[in-house]
């Protein structure tokens, strides 16, 4: 399967990684989402003093969030072992590329579970 250039490099996915690869990517986006919807619940929240069962519900999402972070890193794990049993049928530059991309899509879930950990922060205080 080929992918769009990269920096005038085609990236080259091999058909076995390819499940592996949304799965990491669907968990890296529910996360994501989850931070979004947990930032979007702000507004009750601050109307209702960072207290309450508007409360209640955010850290519930941000305990989501953390479950959903956590999805990402196992889904990120399953995808490095499976790249590297295939390494000898990946060119070295492909493998370099898929395993800092899949690094970055880690990265966004880390993003999205720090953001929601600050909001739990917030609400603490």
């Amino acid at each position: 399967m080929s992918l769009p250039r990269c920096n005038s490099k085609v990236l080259h996915l091999h058909e076995s990684l390819a499940e592996a690869l949304l799965n990491l990517t669907n968990r890296a986006v529910e996360t994501g989402r989850q931070a979004g919807h947990i930032v979007y619940e702000l507004d009750a929240i601050v109307e209702a003093s960072f207290g309450g069962p508007e409360a209640d519900k955010v850290l519930r999402m941000i305990e989501e969030a953390g479950r959903l972070e956590h999805e990402t890193d196992i889904a990120q794990q399953r995808f490095v072992r499976l790249a590297l049993r295939l390494e000898d049928h990946i060119k070295p530059l492909d493998m370099f590329m898929w395993l800092k991309v899949s690094q970055e899509i880690g990265n966004l879930a880390n993003n999205a579970e720090r953001v929601a950990d600050k909001l739990r922060l917030l609400i603490s205080k």
